[in-house]
């Protein structure tokens, strides 16, 4: 079997349980050394996954609707106080959204405009089980 990964994390614990038959792997984000960036531990170490979950928020999306209902919108409107790096700020509410649920992911100027207008379509809808899940990894970590 070969396997190619974006979010890595499943796959490294899947072979630590002892996933046999892989016989190669290319994987482009975290392995089993996780370093917690501060806002992530802040984030978690305030059970926010699990405080959205009580909301009654099932996932959360890097997609951004220009017809949204006003939970959308004041969604959107709030992550414009969600802090970033000062070279990385952007106007775009995607990118706002993909720094708050994932922290950064990349440097904009590695991107071109075409590949930063469509990041919604790479990151997509994640299920808020999924950050409960990580959450206490990320508590147990060392900070950047």
């Amino acid at each position: 079997m070969v396997v190619h990964c974006w979010g890595s994390t499943t796959f490294f614990m899947a072979m630590l349980a002892g996933l046999q038959g892989v016989r190669s792997a290319v994987c482009s984000q975290i392995a089993t050394r996780i370093v917690t960036p501060t806002m992530t531990k802040i984030k978690t170490g305030l059970h926010l996954p699990a405080f959205l979950d009580a909301l009654g928020m099932r996932a959360l999306t890097a997609y951004v609707d220009t017809h949204a209902d006003w939970r959308e919108r004041l969604y959107d409107t709030a992550l414009k106080l969600y802090p970033v790096e000062l070279k990385e700020e952007c106007d775009s509410p995607v990118c706002r959204r993909i720094s708050f649920m994932y922290a950064p992911l990349y440097q904009h100027e590695q991107l071109n405009q075409l590949t930063h207008d469509t990041l919604y379509e790479l990151l997509g809808v994640a299920d808020i089980r999924s950050f409960e899940h990580i959450a206490p990894l990320a508590r147990s970590c060392r900070t950047r």
